[in-house]
């Protein structure tokens, strides 16, 4: 049992070595990189614009199967409900990213500063654009 051991540990390469060796180095840095409050906002904003995506993600999966033939009455009264409840979902996570965005830019107004969409250019951009 300890012979495949020791034939694990040997094909190891200097490179794989080196890395695992430098691991815990990189996670300190890390951890050190996540506690500075620039960093920290930056973090919550790029979460907050990946959860608006998922939302627009959302409701153009519910236009595109609304648009579908075949649906009867009932099915678009469903998706009625159902698009409603996914335009809310997107406002809401756009109201998040805004006034997040609004925060950093109060915050650090000498550095770039981010713009933020306003909902109606959210509403219309497709998955193809740049969030």
């Amino acid at each position: 049992m300890a012979r495949p051991r020791s034939r694990r540990r040997q094909n190891r390469t200097n490179t794989e070595v080196r890395q695992l060796e430098e691991l815990p180095n990189t996670l300190i840095f890390l951890e050190e990189e996540i506690e500075t409050v620039k960093t920290k906002l930056l973090i919550k904003i790029k979460i907050s614009k990946s959860k608006l995506y998922e939302a627009k993600v959302g409701v153009c999966e519910v236009q595109r199967k609304w648009d579908e033939r075949g649906s009867g009455t009932r099915m678009q009264a469903r998706f009625k409900k159902l698009m409603n409840l996914k335009m809310k979902l997107l406002k809401n996570k756009w109201n998040s990213y805004n006034r997040k965005v609004h925060d950093y830019n109060n915050s650090y107004p000498r550095n770039n500063l981010m713009e933020a969409p306003n909902f109606d250019q959210v509403k219309a951009m497709n998955l193809h654009d740049h969030f």
